[in-house]
């Protein structure tokens, strides 16, 4: 561009080469003049030539421990595009846990970002713990509440109604629990006996 316009009888001293990023044209190729083409100039104008430095780079902001809205504005700010996806993590909810691009790493402005945020504690399943379970025995009781993920701690107690190795009491009848909860199950170790 400075030779064409040398060859057209302008000074070297009144040419002025400015590089400039630009996003759809090529690195050194002309993106625009000052004045603009087509403006009548005289031999002694100052001309200056605008050549592109390519797509301009921006380095990747780290978003990790950011809330999601902090982020998307990080990002914002520096001319890219956030993805965000969200997960169950042991990290409170809200919160980036994880970037796909390196923090620092240079990227063309206008990249998409792939970042997670965390939905927080997956919530456990629940059960209900069945009602029909006292003056069952023990084993039966212990298999049922094992098959629903439940954890049985036995505990003891005399019992003049139960016989020994029934269950006598079971903590939660018919309340819900969380899956791999414990459940105290009172047996009965017979009747108790007289002093």
């Amino acid at each position: 561009a400075r030779d064409a316009l040398i060859d057209l009888g302008f000074s070297k001293s009144n040419i002025k080469m400015v590089e400039e990023p630009h996003d759809t044209i090529s690195e050194d190729k002309v993106t625009r003049t000052d004045p603009e083409s087509g403006e009548w100039i005289t031999k002694e104008s100052t001309i200056t030539v605008y050549v592109s430095s390519g797509i301009e780079m921006v380095k990747v902001p780290n978003l990790i421990g950011m809330t999601k809205e902090a982020a998307e504005q990080a990002l914002t700010k520096k001319g890219l595009v956030g993805d965000v996806t969200e997960e169950y993590s042991n990290k409170e909810a809200g919160i980036v846990i994880e970037q796909e691009t390196d923090a620092d790493k240079e990227v063309a402005k206008g990249s998409k970002v792939e970042y997670t945020v965390s939905k927080g504690e997956e919530p456990k399943e629940k059960v209900t713990i069945p009602k029909n379970l006292v003056g069952k025995s023990y084993s039966s009781v212990e298999a049922t509440l094992r098959n629903m993920g439940l954890n049985p701690n036995p505990q003891y107690d005399t019992s003049d109604k139960y016989s020994r190795g029934y269950v006598i009491y079971v903590e939660g009848e018919g309340l819900s629990a969380e899956v791999g909860s414990t459940v105290n199950v009172v047996i009965s170790t017979g009747a108790p006996t007289p002093d």
